[in-house]
């Protein structure tokens, strides 16, 4: 009954007004099947799941015969779909596309967006359940009319936090008070849609992926969070296609990154930006070390393109 529940409830919020009653195909790009979505197939509703462990271009004919309606997938999926698409290789156009499992970023969104000629929407959910989805404004929202959402707010960030969930619908597996490692940023103001529900402007990432630069005075580290990172990479060439930044062991940068530019221009450029945020953050730059962007073709592996194995304290010890 619970899995029932579950899914229903996704597919209640995930289509658009007018749809429910209407037949409508869904293309699911998962880690691994589901008979989650089996029992809630009928006669208005079909699934159709494309195993991300095979390659994702074999599946050209197969989507193009059954021509979603909705599409769901990770961002890297999806940016497969949307090249795939704008090289003439793919013809479809689902009315709703939604990113899942992965931090979706700007240049993806911009790109799949461009690609598909419609609006990316987003699904939040994770082990412990269904936590948010987009609205028709493309806002995402917290789903707490299913779950109480409690903010364990960041120091020094007033819209920054980590949730805290707790779930009384749960029989099998009750969820009380149990705090994700997920940061979300809140908007700046409610949504226009109206919804009364929590709006959210980002979700950054795992709080444990978080940079650390140190303090000029040598009294300890500063925080660095992913989306001043990222906006820092990304707003230094429109040329740049890929990146990710490591911070190894010894708190040095690792900067990969791919463009159709000029790369010694490009990581200059980089190299200025993030001195600059370490001169505004009163803090020291890390040493950084640029090196040739090199994409897994492993779909089944989530995509994180800012990660750290630094801790302040256990410096060169993890």
């Amino acid at each position: 009954f619970e899995r029932a529940k579950y899914a229903g409830t996704i597919l209640a919020k995930a289509l658009p007004k007018g749809r429910v009653f209407k037949k409508t195909k869904v293309a699911l790009f998962l880690r691994a099947n589901s008979n989650l979505y089996k029992i809630v197939k009928s006669k208005l509703i079909s699934f159709q799941f494309y195993d991300i462990l095979k390659d994702i271009k074999a599946y050209k004919k197969d989507l193009e015969n059954y021509q979603p309606d909705l599409l769901i997938a990770q961002p890297s999926v999806l940016k497969l779909l949307a090249l795939m698409k704008n090289n003439g290789d793919l013809s479809i156009q689902p009315y709703r596309i939604f990113s899942a499992a992965e931090v979706l970023e700007p240049q993806d969104q911009i790109y799949i967006e461009s690609a598909f000629k419609n609006k990316l929407h987003q699904i939040y959910q994770c082990t412990e359940g269904f936590l948010g989805i987009s609205c028709e404004h493309g806002t995402l929202h917290l789903n707490e009319d299913l779950m109480m959402f409690e903010r364990d707010f960041i120091e020094n960030h007033p819209r920054k936090f980590q949730p805290i969930i707790s779930d009384f619908n749960r029989i099998t597996q009750p969820i009380i008070r149990y705090k994700l490692n997920d940061v979300l940023t809140l908007t700046e103001s409610p949504c226009s849609c109206g919804s009364p529900l929590l709006s959210i402007e980002t979700i950054d990432g795992r709080s444990d992926d978080t940079i650390y630069f140190s303090k000029k005075d040598n009294q300890g580290w500063e925080i660095i969070w992913s989306d001043l990172i990222r906006n820092h990479i990304l707003y230094v060439e429109s040329s740049i296609e890929e990146y990710s930044i490591h911070q190894n062991q010894n708190s040095n940068l690792e900067i990969a990154i791919k463009t159709s530019g000029d790369s010694l221009k490009i990581q200059k450029e980089i190299h200025e930006k993030f001195e600059n945020l370490a001169q505004k953050m009163n803090c020291k730059l890390p040493s950084l070390s640029f090196m040739k962007y090199e994409k897994s073709l492993d779909y089944t592996k989530k995509v994180r393109r800012i990660t750290s194995e630094f801790r302040p304290g256990v410096l060169g010890a993890i």
